[in-house]
């Protein structure tokens, strides 16, 4: 996936803001966590490039070694 400054924009402020929503419930969070997090979002918002940022901020979590 090739990303350029306005996707990683939209890739940092996702992650960021399910980081945000799963320090709300707890305090160890993990890469999956993130992931589900996104993915479980991403079912909620019905705004469709919203829907495809969240599963590009997926992809990059998954995508981390």
């Amino acid at each position: 996936m090739i990303l350029n400054e306005e996707k990683i924009g939209q890739t940092v402020t996702e992650v960021g803001c399910a980081v945000f929503r799963l320090l709300e419930n707890t305090d160890t969070i993990t890469k999956e966590m993130i992931i589900d997090e996104l993915e479980r979002y991403r079912k909620e918002v019905t705004n469709t490039l919203h829907k495809g940022a969240l599963r590009d901020a997926a992809e990059v979590v998954r995508s981390i070694k």
